[in-house]
C-alpha cells in the first residue's frame, strides 16, 4: 500500500514470463492482498497462510526454500500485509489478521518474534495497514466489516505501533462494510487520512482530528470498492479504485469529484489492481480472465493483455524488484500457481 507514488516511464511495459516459483499453500480469506512479497538482506521473499496449520509460511524466491513458518494464529487468514518505514529502518514488520478478529505483528528484525497479539474483538477484517507518521504517531489501524447503525457495534479502530493499545475508534466507520483501506498523505496540507473503500461509498477519515475529509458516494449501493492506490498528476492528488463491478475510477480528491472512470464489462469481478508507473495500471479479473491487464491511465485504453501461463484466473498482483530479473511483477491464480513475469 504506497500512496503519492511517482515511478518510472515505460513506453509500453512489454513483461515476458520468467518461471513458475513454488505454488501457495493457500489463500487468505480476504479480497486484494492473496501473498505479500518483501527484500530482505538482498534476497526476496514471498509469504503465503498455511492450509490448516494456519502458519504464516515464508518461502526464497531464488530458491524455493521455506525461510521460516511462523505460528501464532489459531483460525484461517484474512489479511496479510508487509509494511516498512521508509524514515527507521527499525520498523518493518508483517501484518496478518485471523477470521477470529485476532491480529498479529510480526517483528521482523527482532527475528519475526510477535510484537503484539491484538484482540480486536471485530467480525471478519478484510483490511489493516500500519501507517507510519513520525516516532510518536505510528498506528495500527483495523477496519470494519460489519455494516452497522447501531452505535455500540463495531468500529474500525486505531491502536499505537509503540505499545500495542487501542486509542480510539475512528469516527462513523460502524456504518461502513470495508474490504481496503489506504494511507493518504495530503501533502499541501501535511494533513493524514485514511481511505477507506466500501460496500456502496468511499469513506475519507482525519485520522488524527477523527474528522470526516469526505464521503463518495457510489451509483450503485452495492458496488463493493475492493482496491485502490492514491497518486499525482501534475501535483494534483487523485485516488483510483477497482470494484466488483468491473469499473476501475478516478477521483479528484481536493476537489472532491468523480473525474473519468474505465469500464470493461459487467461480469468483471477487479480484485487486484497495482500503480506500476505514472503511466499505466496493471490489473486482472478473478471472475474469468487467466492473463492481466495494462491499462494506460491518460487514454483509459488497453495497450497489452499478458497470460498462457495460469490455469485459473488471477487473484493478486504484486511488484517487486528482483535482483535476477530487475523490475518484475508476480501474479497468482486461484490455481494457486505463482508466477514471475519480467520487463528484461
Amino acid at each position: 500500500m504506497k500512496e503519492n507514488k511517482v515511478n518510472f516511464i515505460y513506453k509500453n511495459p512489454n513483461f515476458k514470463f520468467k518461471k513458475k516459483i513454488i505454488p501457495l499453500k493457500e489463500y487468505p480469506n480476504g479480497y486484494s492482498d492473496k501473498f505479500e512479497l518483501f527484500i530482505k538482506d538482498n534476497k526476496e521473499y514471498i509469504i503465503s497462510p498455511g492450509v490448516d496449520t494456519y502458519l504464516l509460511y515464508i518461502i526464497n524466491i531464488l530458491d524455493n526454500q521455506l525461510f521460516k513458518a511462523l505460528k501464532g494464529h489459531e483460525e484461517c487468514i484474512s489479511v496479510l500485509n508487509y509494511f516498512k518505514n521508509k524514515e527507521n529502518i527499525n520498523d518493518e514488520y508483517i501484518l496478518s489478521v485471523d477470521i477470529k478478529g485476532i491480529l498479529i505483528i510480526w517483528d521482523i528484525n527482532n527475528n519475526f518474534k510477535i510484537k503484539y497479539k491484538i484482540k480486536t474483538k471485530e467480525y471478519v477484517i478484510f483490511s489493516s495497514i500500519i501507517y507510519f507518521i513520525n516516532n510518536n504517531n505510528n498506528f495500527i489501524i483495523t477496519s470494519n466489516s460489519y455494516q452497522s447503525e447501531n452505535e455500540s457495534s463495531s468500529f474500525s479502530k486505531i491502536y499505537s505501533l509503540s505499545n500495542g493499545k487501542h486509542i480510539k475508534n475512528l469516527k462513523s466507520t460502524n456504518s461502513n462494510n470495508t474490504y481496503y483501506i489506504i494511507p493518504w498523505h495530503d501533502y499541501k496540507n501535511n494533513i493524514y487520512y485514511e481511505i477507506e473503500c466500501c460496500l456502496g461509498k468511499i469513506s475519507i477519515i482525519n485520522i488524527l482530528s477523527n474528522n470526516i475529509y469526505y464521503i463518495l458516494i457510489s451509483p450503485h449501493d452495492q458496488e463493493a470498492f475492493t482496491c485502490g492506490f492514491v497518486y499525482l498528476e501534475n501535483g494534483n492528488q487523485f485516488l483510483c479504485t477497482s470494484s466488483v463491478h468491473g469499473e476501475i475510477k478516478f477521483w479528484d480528491l481536493e476537489k472532491k469529484i468523480l473525474t473519468k472512470k474505465f469500464y470493461k464489462d459487467k461480469d468483471y469481478n477487479l480484485l487486484s489492481m497495482i500503480h506500476f508507473s505514472d503511466n499505466y495500471i496493471i490489473f486482472a479479473d478473478s471472475n474469468k480472465e487467466r492473463a492481466f491487464k495494462i491499462l494506460e491511465i491518460k487514454n483509459l485504453k488497453i495497450i497489452s493483455k499478458i497470460g498462457g501461463k495460469h490455469t485459473s484466473p488471477i487473484l493478486c498482483i504484486k511488484e517487486i524488484e528482483h535482483s535476477e530479473y530487475g523490475k518484475c511483477i508476480i501474479t497468482s491464480g486461484t490455481d494457486k500457481s505463482i508466477i514471475i513475469w519480467s520487463i528484461k
